[in-house]
Parts: C-alpha cells; sequence; structure tokens
C-alpha cells in the first residue's frame, strides 16, 4: 500500500517536472531571443549614438561657419553703410562743383556774348587804341588776362568734367561690388541655414530614436535578469524533485540510479563536437553585431555533423530560438544547463532524458550566424560562466 502511494508521488513529481520543463523551454526561447534582441539592440545604439555624436559635430561646424558668415556681413554692412556715406559727400562735391562749372561757364557766355555784340571791336583794337606807352600797356595786359583766364575756364571746365567722370566711374564699381559680395553672404548664409535645419532634424530624430532603443534595452534586460531568476528556480525545483524521489525510493532497490541520469550533477563535460574553437568565451568584436560579450565558445563543425550531449541530463528547449536558431538546452542539476546552438535540425524534445555522449542535434547555421559551427555555452543557475572549465 504504501509502496503504491510512494510510486504515485514519485510519477506525480516527474510529471510536475516535465511539465516546468515545458513552460521553462518557452520560457528559454523567449529568454534567449531577448539576449539576443538586446545584443542587436545595444550595437543599434551604439551606431546610433555615433552618428548622433557625428550630426553634432557637423551642426557645430555649421554654427561656426554661420557665425563667421554673420560676421562678415556684418563688416560688409558696415563698409556698405560707410561707401554709402562718402558716396553722399561725392555727391554734395560734385553738385558744387557743377553749380561752379556752371557759372564759370555762363560767365563765359556773358562774354563771349559781348564781345559779339562789340562787332568789329577786338583786341588789335584795344591795342592800337592806346594813347600812351602806358595805355599800350595797360592794353596788352588786359589782353593777357583776359587770354589766360580763358583758358583757366577751360581747364577747369575740363577738369572737372573729368573728376566727375571718374568719380562717378569708381562709385558706381564699388556699389556693385558691395552689392555683390553682399548677395554672395546672403545666399551662402540662406544655404548654411538650410543645412542646419536639416542636420537639426536629423539630430532629433536619431536621438529620439536612441531614447526608444536605450527603453526597449532596459526593457529586455529586466525579461533577461527575470530568465535568470526561472532557470535558478527550475534548478531548485528540480533537486528538490529528485532529492525527494531519491527519499521515496531509498532502501528499494537503488534503481533510481537507472533513471536518466538527469541527477548527474559531477563530472567533466565531453565536447558537443570535434571541431577547433573559432571564437573564445567573453568580449569580442562580433562580424554581426560588432563589439559584445560572447556567452560561450563556438566550435567549428561541418555541415549535419552529429552534436552530442556534453553530459546526462533533461531536455529544457529544443527548436527555435531567435538568435541561437535551432537550439538545444539541457538541464544536468545542480543549476548547471547547457545550450547548443545554431543547428541544422534537433534531435531530441523538451522532457527527453539524454545520456551524455547521445546525438541530439545536427550542425548547422541558424539563427545570427556566419557559418556552419556550433555555439555552446555553459550556464550555472542562469548565468552563463566559461566553458573551458568543464570541458576535457
Amino acid at each position: 500500500m504504501r509502496e503504491g502511494e510512494s510510486m504515485r508521488k514519485q510519477k506525480a513529481r516527474e510529471l510536475a517536472v516535465l511539465i516546468l520543463a515545458l513552460l521553462l523551454g518557452l520560457s528559454l526561447t523567449i529568454g534567449s531571443a531577448a539576449a539576443a534582441s538586446v545584443s542587436q539592440k545595444k550595437a543599434d545604439l551604439k551606431k546610433g549614438r555615433a552618428r548622433e555624436s557625428a550630426l553634432v559635430d557637423k551642426i557645430q561646424g555649421l554654427e561656426d561657419n554661420i557665425s563667421r558668415t554673420e560676421g562678415s556681413i556684418a563688416g560688409l554692412h558696415a563698409r556698405i553703410r560707410t561707401t554709402q556715406a562718402v558716396i553722399k559727400q561725392n555727391e554734395a562735391a560734385i553738385n558744387r562743383q557743377k553749380k561752379a562749372l556752371q557759372s564759370a561757364n555762363e560767365d563765359l557766355d556773358d562774354r563771349l556774348c559781348a564781345i559779339y555784340k562789340m562787332g568789329s571791336i577786338g583786341f588789335l583794337d584795344v591795342i592800337f587804341s592806346a594813347r600812351s606807352a602806358s595805355d599800350l600797356l595797360e592794353n596788352v595786359e588786359m589782353v593777357r588776362s583776359i587770354y589766360q583766364n580763358d583758358r583757366k575756364i577751360v581747364r577747369r571746365v575740363q577738369t572737372g568734367y573729368q573728376s566727375l567722370k571718374k568719380k562717378q566711374a569708381a562709385l558706381q564699381a564699388q556699389q556693385s561690388r558691395l552689392r555683390s559680395q553682399q548677395a554672395s553672404l546672403q545666399e551662402k548664409e540662406k544655404t548654411l541655414a538650410s543645412r542646419r535645419k536639416d542636420l537639426t532634424a536629423q539630430r532629433k530624430a536619431v536621438s529620439a530614436g536612441n531614447a526608444r532603443l536605450a527603453v526597449e534595452i532596459d526593457q529586455l534586460e529586466e525579461e533577461a535578469r527575470a530568465l535568470d531568476k526561472t532557470v535558478a528556480a527550475y534548478g531548485r525545483n528540480r533537486e528538490g524533485s529528485s532529492a525527494g524521489s531519491a527519499g521515496s525510493s531509498r532502501g528499494s532497490s537503488g534503481s533510481s540510479r537507472g533513471s536518466g541520469g538527469s541527477q548527474n550533477t559531477g563530472g567533466a563535460m565531453m565536447w558537443p563536437v570535434a571541431g577547433s574553437i573559432t571564437c573564445g568565451y567573453g568580449s569580442r568584436i562580433c562580424p554581426i553585431h560588432g563589439p559584445e560579450f560572447h556567452t560561450g565558445i563556438d566550435i567549428a563543425a561541418s555541415y549535419g555533423q552529429a552534436v552530442v550531449a556534453a553530459r546526462a541530463g533533461t531536455v529544457m528547449q529544443a527548436g527555435a530560438n531567435g538568435g541561437y536558431g535551432n537550439s538545444i538546452i539541457i538541464y544536468h542539476g545542480g543549476g548547471i544547463s547547457t545550450l547548443y546552438g545554431h543547428n541544422s535540425s534537433v534531435a531530441v524534445s523538451v522532457g527527453a532524458h539524454v545520456r551524455k555522449g547521445q546525438k541530439i542535434a545536427a550542425a548547422g547555421s541558424t539563427g545570427n550566424s556566419t557559418g556552419v559551427h556550433c555555439h555552446f555555452e555553459v550556464r550555472v543557475n542562469g548565468s552563463c560562466v566559461n566553458p573551458m572549465n568543464y570541458l576535457y
């Protein structure tokens, strides 16, 4: 009677462990995918922050350029104001010169009109009309004075005219140059401002994307921490169940030793595939994600090569698993579990008991992989450790 009750309790424990393994397998699949997603998002966030930093540098360069351009425009405005003041002064001088020339021309016209009205009276008449030597000298001096005055008037008219033309041409050229420079600088300022606006909008979008990624990473890392706790809880429950099963069957016939090996917590692990290590445990430069922490080791393999259990245990997860591709997770007892990733196919199912060295999958390159290999992890209470400390 008691033996039958003991058998029922043991079967109930085993059924509970199997159900827990199935649920945990689903949890590990989600959690492992979350871990791969965290790695990818961290890589994306690093690229996003680098891009944001580059945009900040570009915007700062544009700000400096705009500042220099605005300084040039301000200096040009000052020169334009100065030139306009000079132009105004020159225009006033030109107007005065025009009036002087006009007055001189009017005086000359009046004298010529007077000579014309005198008819035949000319210079010779003035000279020969002298009655004495004194009159003659005075008349000659008067003629010479009139002649020199005529020449001065002509020279003044010609000089004033030429000066007016030169000043006008110089002022027009200077004004044209200043206006051209002003237009060029204003166009440059407009282009720089437009470029700054575009880069600022890009930076805003990138910054918002980075903020979203940071939030998503925090959420995924929280899920990963929850997964570690779940694995640890599974280990405790599994060990408790195993201990209860061993206690209930202690003294019967020692048959618990042949229950599939899931209680095996000691001994070294065998290599899951025969091959060289292509990437070790720890920090590395991933060809897909860039800088990251490699949670296991990558072992070279040929496509379809048998992947075997490193130690006896119970299958917790089997099948598609996010970035790990087709993977297997085996619980070995004592809080220790192993993961075999990127397989082309799996040969076991969740809840199955496997022997050390038993084929559990075929090597491949599924998930986030750049070539055929076996990704092998060892975890203690859900936290990854260096597999090299367990392999022989």
